[in-house]
This record gives structure tokens, C-alpha cells and sequence, in this order.
């Protein structure tokens, strides 16, 4: 199957039978997508998701790093074997290509000179030109627990014999394998000792690699030692509490809370409980003092440095011992402390973390309270977390009563016994305010007229608006002469530098001259110079993350910010700075007129605007009434600082005017693409609304399907009112707020406590510097923890500045991962591998490992995001079964052919969430049936065809992993049976169409080998039931499309030999129903598409002859169940993909008319299944291959609408 991702997908199969044992890939590219950029360095390949590389000074080619996951036990034996399927001639040469520069590294002081020039090695070109680089390469390898990880480096550009280029489309890659005993390999890794840690590192492993579904699936040692621990001693997921104040660095108890948070947070363990995952509570005191009766009697605390020391003691012990896979940090930073490191920037060097609890490296116990790592070296295995941690920072008990409150109705969608509507889940909402890159000049109401710069007045005369702007921009010393980043509109020294740093208005990015004023009234000019330094005055554009250095675009151009760097001449020392605009730049700028709501209205740039009376553009004066003239040579009007404005009454006196950039503000662009991949990775939220700061700009096309609006404080507060399920916020922040600094006011923490959203709080996630900086009175507890009317249920965000950019690159991974995961915490985790080569990130940056310190979850580890997991939530194929207990069991097929498993759960009133049963799967057809103890059992044709089952260890419980049920067997349809003893018997056809059959030798037991049936049977498809007596009964369409039977000749038997049905039925598809009184009875689609039916004449004897069942009906697919009162009831899906049901009129006896089952469908594959009460119920796949269902609401009576079962 193929897996898709930006500019390309890939197809990965493993072909494992010896002689030679392989992993072959095909990739295939986006020719598309591959952008040829001229610039005055020369030609530019860009292709997304592709970074250049090479030779410094050399031609700069696209080139990726793909990780893909080894089958079990496997390694790469020999060089890969490439073929070329396809490739496309580039109009670029060899020569004509930019040069490769060096990576730009961080200094280790946060700063750093220029970025690194692109000069040409003319020996490097001559050696690409001989020597062509490798289309695929292996670079080395990686585990991730017990996945084995391997690098392929695909470089598909290549240079031809002549220097032309040309772009391998597709391509073929075999990677030879050879069997390896990789248990050495893993003694170093964190292996696990639990189920949840298998899964969770499984989980991992599949969000890093291009091939999720091959990494091998739970249930696979590779190590020798213990079985997994599934009884107790074992906790899945610890509540680390106490009930009083701690002095970390004394290691002792302080004054108590008063309300106990351990029996706050009680309720939450129990909850994770009943979803499968064992929780407890822990009290700190417990652990310092190792007190045995807790269950540990561990001594953590002798030679300990500090509290923090002890807990990350108690937890590798807990990992090791517990197989402990989720901790939640249940208390204040006064409670459950952070751990601070001396690795922060700007006014914050001191980083509180959480992921000194989570990553378990032994190198990591350097870790100690205010200590400064060098973290700019640390590789994936540093920064892996062996556990999935959240927080919970509540100061008391009634926080914390918040918090368990949101985080069990948002699992569980129920609140006070009753279900929640589940229309709010589809909702995503995006905010974002702007960075500072394309901020509008807000032009204000002037006095009187004519208006002063920056202003505007009425001109009543002429029935217009003039608005004055500023041509020579003031630029004063900043409060802090020596500030690295001066105030908007204010210049600074930083301290031990020799240039000025300027901050410029957002419209005013465009400057022609920077002119220094002296003390003596010496005017100093300063001209744009990309190259300007102390022995060369001048000024380039710079930006945060080029720390000073002159900032470039994609083509290598010094391209315009609010940010300036100044060389004065030796000597010169500036009082003051003018900044001269280039008035011509306006042209490319908007007006809008901002009404009373922050409504904002586009007015257009029209010449004749005068004329028209609607519109504006620009006059020579105040009192000009003549628009100036349009440019001969560029068909465009002349500027000026003088705008006339034309209209109705609110376009000619709004609040105010704002000059706004006609470029898209990059946080408004940074949502949008993070959306597009929401859209294809989560389509299930698919309710969309923003609110953006410059709407105006937005494309018409990114317009579509979006409820979309302008960025203000109110609009927000209506937004999440509403309800929404996920929430992603991008902007600058600080600790209390974000959104800030632009028009429309701030996202703080006065929003989040008049929030009213009642029960629908769903998930933020905030690009945005210190919001979740939860040691302080951060936004994000405001947003989870205090609100108990409203607010969220988790907060994904940072505890310190993040890069603008970097910032955007990690939240869309972080979605990515989501999608792989399903789960908040493993999501977060994830973001480990962004230092893997590869990873699309510079594996080389402080910034990025500094990220994974600082980003942290307030939110529950293990919640399970509704929606999230993509694969999950379409199915392929489907069986419904019935366990002992009663609960409905569906089993089905993902869009990767793995088997996963939704289940009824009476303690939760609704089903469990969906959780695939063997990552190890690969199925292309199931059928599941009970063991007479409980146990369900599944099988399913595997991808050689042959027929595989794996069963649950207990009833109800964990599954097994697969085997081969019978190595001779290959089969194309599977029938699960049960004897009267209880035995399952499996009927099938074989590949070669003939009927089989194998069965248990005795109950919950082993099973006999495969055999022939019916040596004269040939079959197309088979459905079985069993007789009044208990023998079992098989009827089948044959391969001339008629009906037969076979039936076991006495209970527990042998069978007997095929016979016609009925000679003059000819049938497409069958399903079977017992009658109240034991006759079975035959549903079948005719030839014609009709449905028809046949039954025996008395229990265990004769049949009828065929008959049509509804003269209206024509149907596609069908399925059989009884009725608590033993009438029959047939729902089908019709010939245009609705869904219908007919039923018997009385038991045993005729049928009604056909019936549409209204609010269901359209469906493609349906199944129906009993209730413990008797009452029916529809599982479906729809036509969009998702899983649906609707039940009876009594038995026999009206049904429910269909609704989704997954997401």
C-alpha cells in the first residue's frame, strides 16, 4: 500500500522467503512540485520536503534521508540494487546550479556571525560532472527499542553524461536482507518489560519511519529474559501527588494543602483503569521515605541531590520494575518540582523542564539542579523519553478536580451519566496574530486639515477622505541603549557589538536610506549593502533567526524585515536615525478601512476613483483634487504621501485606516499549512475556522471550506464559546498571554477565566513563546487547570521563546506524529527524532534540542485524541462478534491491511477506542468466532495467502500474536463455525476454489490439519448455521452461480457430500438465519439483483423452492439476524449505496415490504450483530471508508440514526 507524504509516496514490501530475503521500495515523486529558481547566483532546485546538499562550494542537489523500519531480526546485507522506472529531463545544467554553502551553526552563546556565503569550488563542479552522486545510498542505522531503523538516501536529481539534469521520477530500491540475532543490539536500549511500554515504543518506532505498518507488531521478543508483565506487580500509568508542599532541595514535606489532591486525582486512576491501562496513584512522601507498603520498598532517597533526584530515581526503578509506560505530574511546581537547567536564552536562562523525568539515559543523571549541559551534541538517544510525562500543575484540590473532571469526560464523551453530541469534535479552529514581518501602519483621525503624518481628515468639500503618510520615518534611541532587540521604532547598540540595530514599522520595511543624525548636526547617509561591516558602512536586512547577520530568501536575496543592521563610519556616533521609505513600495501595499466590530473592509486602488465616487488613490496635496498620472513605463499610478478616499459614509470615516502589505503575514501562512495537512492526515475535523490577521491577503482559493474571519479578542471569545475540539495559536506570547502586539487584542488569561464552553474542551496546541511555562502563572494552566466552566482539557506549548519558523516545522511534525500515534503524549515524545539526519531538520542546531527541553504537555499522557489516529479511521473489511459478556466486538481491516479491534464498553456507556490487535498483520480477509471458554478468536488470509489466527489470552483480554494455522493451506474466503462441543470449525476456499475445512481437536484447544471438504466442490462464497440437532449446515454459490449444501452427517461428524439447492437459483451473494423454531433459512441476491429466499421445510429436513422475498429490492449486500422474538430481520445495502431492512411479519412465518433505514449510509459493506438485550445493531462501511453504526433503540423497534464510530 502506499504511504503518502509532501512531493512524493512510497510502497514497501518485504519479500522474507529464502533464498534471498529482501525489502524492496518504490518511490515516486511530484515532477510537479520540483521548482527551477533563478537567481543572481544562478539556478536554485527546489523540491519541498527535500533540502540541498552536497560539497560546500559545490552544485546544490534535492536530497532526503528516508528512515524505514527492518522486518524483525533482519539486517541489511549488501549494497541496494536501484532500477529506474521513469525519469524527466530538467531544463537547468550543472553549471548553471548555486553553490552548496556551509551550514549556518549556532554560536555558543545563542548568536552568530552572518550566515555563510555561497562561493563556487570550480573543481567540486567538475567532479559532479564526472562522478555523478549515488541515486541511493545506504548512510547508516538506527534503533528505536526493538526497531531497527535503517537510513536510505535518495539524491534524485542526476547529473548526465553531457551536464544536463534530470529528475528520477521513479524508482525501484531493493535493500538485501540477512537474518540476525539482534538481541546484543538491545541490551543498551530501553527494552520493555509491559505491554503499554511495548506499544509505546512500537508507536514511537512508526512515527519516525516512512513505513509505519511494517514496523514489527506487539506480542515480538527479541530479547531473552521474563515474559511481559500483563499481572501484578505492574502499572501502566502512575499519578505522581502529594498532600503538602515539598522543599525540593531539602528533600522534606512543608505545610499540608488542606483538600487532599490524592484523592483528587483518584478518580483519574481509576478511570484509565477501565480503559485497559492498570493506574495508581503515588504520593511523593511514599517515595522518599520507600515505604514498602506502597509496593516498592525501594531506598531512592539515600545519596540523593534533591527531590527531583529522587523522583527520577523512583522512575527508571518504576520503568524497569513496573513496566510503568505513562506518568502524570500531579501537583504545582511547589509540589511536584521541575527540574531547572541554566540552558535559556533572552531573560529566561533558566529552563524548567520535565523531560529530566522522561528521558531515563543514564547520561542524563548530569542533570542537576541549575546545571548548564551542553546540549548542542546531544544525538536521539539522549533526548528519547523512556516515558510519556504530562502535568497537571494544580495548586489544589479543586484544580485538580478540573482537571480529572475534563480529562475523563473528554475521553469517555459523556458527562453526569449521559452522552455528549459529538458534533464538536469535527471543529479545528486557527488563530494567529503577526510575528512583526507584515504589520499594518494604523493610520488614526487627525484633528483638523489637513491631517499631520500617519493621519487622516475629511475634505467635506469634495465629499472624501485625505490621509497624510510619513516619507521620513524618525528612528530614537531605545530606553536601553545597548538592547539586542530594540522597541518597535527604536534603535540600540548591542552590547560589545560595533553595528546599530534598527526596528522599523511593519510598512515601513522598504527603506531607501538610513541617515544618521550627530551631536554636531552632521547628516550621515547609509546605503542597502548586503555586505556592509566595520570596515564597510552601510545597512542590511536582518532577523531573529539570522541572529544579525543579513537574512536571505530562497533565491539568495537580502529580502526586506522590520529588522535593520547599520555600519556607521569610524568615529561617527548617532543621536538619532532617519529612515527615507521608497515611496514607489506602497503600490504593493492594500488599504483597509477597520470598522467599530474590527470588521475590516478592502478598499480598492482605482485611478478614477474620483470619478466613480468609490475607491482611492493618491493626490499630490491635500488639496489636489487630480489623481497623479499613471506611470508611462509601468502602466501604474505615481506615489506619493497623499491618499484621496472615495465611498459610502463608513468607508470615508472608520476607526481607522491601515496601510497593509499585500504579502501573506507569516504566521496566517504557517496555518494554512499547517491546515492542508490537518485536512489530509485528520479529514475528520473538517468543521474549519480562523481567525486571522490579514484576511485580505489569503488567496481565494485557500478561502474555500473555511469559516473565516478577522483576528479580535471578541471573535476569539466567541470562537471558543462554541466549543472547539482542537485549537492551534500562533503568535508572540509570554507567560500570561499570545496573540499579542497586533490589532485586535491579546489571547491572556483573562479570555481563558470568562471562557463558558462547558464540556466541549477540547486541545491547543500554542506556536507561541512561554505560554506553557506552567512553574509560573502560565496560560495554559488559566485554560486547563482554573477554569472550571470552560476552557481546554490538554495544552501542547513552550516554556521559553521559540524561533520563529523552527516553531511552525515542529508543530507540523507534531500533527504528523499525532496522526501516527493517536495519542498526545507519544505525539510529544516524538519529537526526539527531529536530531535524526534526515528528520528534514538541520541535525546540527542547538535550537532544535533546546526545543525538546523546553516543549511540554499540561495534559494527560495517555489521552487519546478523538479523531487523530487517520489509519484507523477507515476500514476495508469488517466482522462483528459477540464475546461472553455480551459486548459487541468489531474487528476490521485498516487502509495498511492491519487488523484493529473496537469493542463495546458498558463502564464507559459507549465503545472503547480502536486499538489494532497485531502491528505484525498483514490481511487481506477475517472472520472471527468464541472459544467455548470466552476467548475470542480471530483469522485471517494473510499476504501469501495463507490463513493465520491469533487469539485473546483471557476473555475479553489481550491478543496473541499470529500464526500460521496451517502451512499448507492458502486460501480466498474463510466461514467460522461452532460444533455443539463447543469446537470451532473453519470452512474454506482454497485458492483453488474447492471447499476445506480444519477444526479445534477439542475445546480452547489445538487444531487438526487442513482437509478437503468436497473433492467436487467448487465455490465462489459460503456461509454456514447450524441445525435444530446441532449439526452444522454449509450452503455455498457454486462456480456456475448456483446453490448447494453439505451438512455434517450426525452432531461433531464427518459431512456429507455437496448437493444442488435448488437447480433454477443462480445467486451473487448469500447470508443465513435460523428460524424461531430451528429451520434454517437462505437469503440470497439473485442474478438480477433481487433478493430471493429459501428455507427448510421442517427443522433439520427439506427445502423449499425459491422465492423472491421483495419484487422492488435490488441489493448489493446483505446480512441475516433474529429478533428478540425470533423474527427475522434483513438489512442490505440497495443499488444506490442506502441502506434497507425487511423483516418477518411474525416468527417463523412471511416478510414485509422493504423499508429505507433513514439518517444511515451510503454504505459499501455492512454486518449485523446482537445486543445482550436482543436489541440489533448495524455496523457499516461507508462509501467513505469509515465505520458507522445504528441500533435498535428497543428490541425490534424504531432504529437510531447512523452515526460514526471511530473519530
Amino acid at each position: 500500500m502506499w504511504s503518502m507524504h509532501p512531493s512524493f509516496q512510497i510502497e514497501i514490501q518485504a519479500h522474507l522467503s529464502a533464498p534471498a530475503p529482501s525489502l524492496v521500495l518504490r518511490l515516486q515523486l511530484d515532477t510537479q512540485a520540483l521548482q527551477v529558481h533563478g537567481t543572481q547566483l544562478g539556478q536554485r532546485l527546489a523540491l519541498p520536503g527535500w533540502p540541498r546538499s552536497g560539497p560546500v562550494g559545490g552544485p546544490g542537489l534535492p536530497s532526503r534521508a528516508l528512515w524505514v523500519a527492518l522486518p524483525l531480526q533482519t539486517v541489511v546485507s549488501e549494497a541496494p540494487r536501484v532500477r529506474v522506472l521513469r525519469q524527466v529531463p530538467l531544463a537547468a545544467t550543472l553549471q548553471a546550479l548555486v553553490p552548496q554553502r556551509a551550514p549556518w551553526r549556532d554560536a555558543p552563546d545563542g548568536l552568530s556571525a552572518a550566515r555563510p556565503t555561497e562561493a563556487r569550488v570550480p573543481a567540486l563542479y567538475l567532479d559532479a560532472a564526472a562522478h555523478s552522486p549515488p541515486l541511493v545510498r545506504v548512510l547508516g542505522t538506527q534503533r528505536c527499542g526493538a526497531t531497527l531503523m535503517v537510513q536510505v538516501q535518495v539524491q534524485p536529481v542526476q547529473v548526465l553524461p553531457n551536464g544536463q539534469l534530470t529528475l528520477v521520477s521513479e524508482l525501484e530500491v531493493t535493500l538485501p536482507l540477512a537474518v540476525a540475532d539482534d538481541r546484543p543490539a538491545l541490551l543498551g536500549q530501553p527494552v520493555p518489560v509491559s505491554g503499554a511500554q511495548q506499544q509505546r515504543m512500537l508507536a514511537l518506532a512508526r512515527a519516525l519511519v516512512v513505513n509505519p505498518g511494517d514496523v514489527p507488531g506487539p506480542g515480538v521478543r527479541t530479547v531473552k529474559g521474563p515474559a511481559l508483565r500483563d499481572l501484578p506487580p505492574c502499572w501502566d500509568y502512575l499519578i505522581l501527588t502529594d498532600d503538602t508542599l515539598w522543599n525540593a532541595a531539602a528533600k522534606t514535606p512543608g505545610a499540608a494543602l488542606g483538600a487532599s489532591l490524592v484523592s483528587a486525582f483518584e478518580p483519574l486512576a481509576a478511570w484509565k483503569t477501565r480503559l485497559g491501562l492498570r493506574a495508581r496513584v503515588v504520593k511523593l512522601a511514599d517515595i522518599v521515605a520507600s515505604r514498602k507498603g506502597s509496593g516498592f520498598g525501594q531506598d531512592f532517597s539515600t545519596g540523593a541531590a534533591d527531590l527531583q533526584h529522587i523522583i527520577r530515581r523512583f522512575l527508571r526503578w518504576a520503568h524497569d520494575s513496573w513496566g510503568t509506560a505513562y506518568v502524570l505530574l500531579g501537583g504545582d511546581e511547589r509540589i511536584v518540582p521541575f527540574r531547572h537547567l541554566a540552558i535559556g536564552s533572552g531573560s529566561h536562562p533558566s529552563m524548567p523542564t520535565d523531560l529530566y523525568y522522561a528521558a531515563l539515559n543514564p547520561s542524563n543523571d548530569e542533570w542537576t539542579e541549575g546545571a548548564k549541559p551542553d546540549i548542542a551534541g546531544y544525538g536521539f538517544e539522549r533526548l528519547l523519553p523512556h516515558l510519556s510525562i504530562g502535568r497537571a500543575p494544580a495548586a489544589n484540590a479543586a484544580q485538580a478536580t478540573n482537571f480529572v473532571t475534563k480529562t475523563c469526560r473528554y475521553e469517555a464523551l459523556r458527562e453526569g451519566g449521559n452522552p455528549l453530541a459529538h458534533a464538536w469534535l469535527s471543529r479545528i479552529l486557527y488563530v494567529s496574530s503577526k510575528w512583526g514581518g507584515d504589520v499594518p501602519t494604523v493610520l488614526t483621525p487627525a484633528a483638523s486639515f489637513p491631517p499631520a503624518g500617519d493621519r487622516f481628515a475629511a475634505d467635506a468639500a469634495r465629499q472624501r477622505t485625505v490621509i497624510h503618510l510619513v516619507d521620513m520615518l524618525p528612528v530614537a534611541r531605545d530606553a536601553n541603549p545597548s538592547a539586542d532587540s530594540p522597541g518597535e521604532g527604536r534603535f540600540s547598540q548591542p552590547s560589545g557589538k560595533t553595528y546599530l540595530k534598527l526596528h522599523l514599522r511593519g510598512t515601513c520595511r522598504n527603506p531607501k536610506t538610513v541617515v544618521a543624525l550627530t551631536a554636531t548636526g552632521a547628516r550621515v547617509s547609509l546605503l542597502h549593502d548586503a555586505a556592509a561591516g566595520p570596515q564597510r558602512p552601510g545597512w542590511y536586512y536582518t532577523d531573529w533567526m539570522d541572529k544579525d547577520g543579513p537574512c536571505r530568501d530562497a533565491m539568495g536575496q537580502n529580502n526586506p524585515t522590520v529588522w535593520l543592521i547599520a555600519f556607521l563610519p569610524s568615529g561617527t556616533v548617532a543621536t538619532s536615525l532617519e529612515v527615507q521609505l521608497a515611496a514607489e513600495l506602497r503600490l504593493a501595499h492594500q488599504l483597509l478601512a477597520r470598522g467599530a466590530t474590527a470588521d475590516y473592509q478592502v478598499l480598492a486602488h482605482d485611478v478614477q476613483a474620483a470619478a466613480k465616487g468609490k475607491g482611492w488613490c493618491f493626490v499630490a496635496s491635500a488639496t489636489d483634487a487630480a489623481p497623479l498620472p499613471l506611470e508611462p513605463a509601468t502602466g501604474l499610478q505615481k506615489p506619493s504621501s497623499w491618499i484621496a478616499v472615495y465611498g459610502s459614509a463608513a468607508e470615508r470615516a472608520p476607526q481607522a485606516y491601515l496601510l497593509d502589505p499585500s504579502e501573506q503575514a507569516d504566521t496566517m501562512r504557517e496555518q494554512e499549512s499547517l491546515r492542508r495537512r490537518i485536512r489530509q492526515d485528520m479529514p475528520g475535523w473538517d468543521s474549519e475556522a480562523a481567525l486571522y490577521p490579514d484576511v485580505a491577503d489569503l488567496p481565494d482559493a485557500d478561502r474555500q471550506g473555511i469559516d473565516l474571519q478577522y483576528y479580535s479578542r471578541e471573535r476569539l471569545l466567541a470562537r471558543l464559546n462554541q466549543g472547539q475540539h482542537i485549537v492551534s495559536i500562533g503568535g508572540h506570547g509570554n507567560v500570561g498571554l499570545t496573540c499579542s502586539g497586533g490589532e485586535g487584542g491579546s489571547f491572556d488569561t483573562a479570555l481563558a477565566d470568562a471562557l463558558t464552553n462547558g464540556p466541549n474542551c477540547g486541545i491547543a496546541y500554542a506556536n507561541s513563546c512561554l505560554t506553557n511555562r506552567c512553574s509560573e502563572d502560565s496560560l495554559s494552566r488559566h485554560l486547563v487547570m482554573n477554569n472550571a466552566n470552560g476552557g481546554m482539557t490538554a495544552y501542547v506549548g513552550y516554556a521559553d521563546e521559540i524561533s520563529i519558523g523552527l516553531g511552525h516545522a515542529v508543530e507540523d511534525k507534531f500533527f504528523a506524529d499525532l496522526a501516527r500515534t493517536g495519542v498526545l503524549g507519544l505525539a510529544l515524545d516524538a519529537r526526539a527524532g527531529m536530531v535524526l539526519p534526515g528528520s528534514g531538520f538541520d541535525p546540527t542546531s542547538r535550537d532544535l534540542r533546546y526545543t525538546t527541553f523546553m516543549m511540554g504537555l499540561l495534559g494527560d499522557p495517555a489521552l487519546k485524541v478523538h479523531g487523530a489516529d487517520r489509519e484507523v479511521q477507515s476500514a476495508l473489511a469488517l466482522d462483528v462478534s459477540t464475546d461472553t459478556a455480551g459486548r459487541l466486538n468489531v474487528l476490521y481491516l485498516r487502509p495498511d491491511h492491519r487488523i484493529a479491534q473496537l469493542r463495546q464498553n458498558p463502564a464507559i456507556g459507549g465503545w472503547s477506542r480502536a486499538d489494532v490487535i497485531d502491528r505484525g498483520s498483514w490481511a487481506s480477509h477475517l472472520v472471527s468466532a468464541s472459544n467455548a471458554d470466552g476467548r475470542l478468536e480471530c483469522f485471517y488470509i494473510g499476504s501469501d495467502s495463507k490463513i493465520y489466527h491469533l487469539w485473546q489470552t483471557t476473555p475479553g483480554g489481550a491478543w496473541s500474536q499470529s500464526g500460521v494455522l496451517d502451512m499448507r493451506s492458502t486460501a480466498r474466503q474463510l466461514v467460522a463455525l461452532a460444533h455443539a462441543d463447543h469446537r470451532i470449525e473453519l470452512v474454506y476456499i482454497g485458492s483453488d476454489d474447492r471447499l476445506y475445512h480444519i477444526h479445534q481437536t477439542a475445546p480452547n484447544n489445538g487444531w487438526a490439519a487442513g482437509a478437503v471438504l468436497d473433492p467436487g466442490s467448487f465455490a465462489r462464497q459460503a456461509a454456514g448455521a447450524t441445525n435444530r440437532d446441532g449439526r452444522l449446515e454449509l450452503v455455498y454459490i457454486g462456480s456456475d452461480n448456483k446453490l448447494y449444501h453439505l451438512w455434517q452427517t450426525a452432531p461433531n461428524n464427518g459431512w456429507s457430500g455437496s448437493g444442488v439447492l435448488d437447480k433454477g437459483s443462480y445467486a451473487r451473494q448469500l447470508a443465513l438465519g435460523s428460524n424461531q423454531d430451528g429451520r434454517i433459512e437462505v437469503v440470497y441476491i439473485g442474478s438480477d439483483n433481487k433478493l430471493y429466499h429459501l428455507w427448510q421445510t421442517a427443522p433439520n429436513n427439506g427445502w423449499s423452492g425459491s422465492g423472491v422475498l421483495d419484487n422492488g429490492s435490488f441489493a448489493r449486500q446483505l446480512a441475516v439476524k433474529p429478533n428478540r422474538d425470533g423474527r427475522l430481520e434483513v438489512v442490505y445495502i440497495g443499488s444506490d449505496n442506502k441502506l434497507y431492512h425487511l423483516w418477518q411479519t411474525a416468527p417463523n412465518n412471511g416478510w414485509s415490504g422493504s423499508g429505507v433505514l433513514t439518517n444511515a449510509g451510503p454504505a459499501k459493506q455492512v454486518a449485523l450483530a446482537v445486543n445482550a438485550d436482543q436489541r440489533l445493531e448495524v455496523v457499516y462501511i461507508g462509501t467513505d471508508d469509515r465505520l458507522y453504526h445504528l441500533w435498535q433503540k428497543t428490541p425490534g423497534g424504531a432504529w437510531s440514526a447512523g452515526t460514526a464510530l471511530l473519530g
